[in-house]
């Protein structure tokens, strides 16, 4: 996290370098683009959404986990989209692991 107080009476935070390795490391097929992260859709439940194999549904786990330290630190904009997303890591269906691809 990068801590800028070179602006009297101001504070700026960044974390591009680790938003940057969150999005390198992340999927090929997960380039979406959304005006919010937190789109109405977020929040749909689908019963039929068919399971994650255990190994993709590793990955949702484990990219929603890193995206809780910038959503707490600097990124407040995707609280919503993250914590929403966390509490689907038990039993993570595959519209769920597209819905990251908003996040991120």
């Amino acid at each position: 996290m990068l801590i800028d107080f070179s602006t009297t009476f101001s504070v700026d935070l960044s974390m591009r370098d680790y938003v940057a390795e969150i999005i390198n490391k992340a999927p090929q097929d997960m380039d979406g683009k959304a005006p919010t992260p937190a789109a109405n859709h977020l929040f749909a439940v689908n019963e039929k959404d068919p399971t994650l194999s255990e190994a993709v549904a590793q990955q949702f786990h484990h990219i929603v986990a890193i995206l809780l330290f910038p959503c707490i630190r600097s990124r407040s904009d995707i609280q919503t989209a993250v914590v929403s997303l966390a509490n689907k890591v038990e039993k993570p269906g595959q519209g769920y692991f597209k819905k990251v691809t908003f996040v991120i």
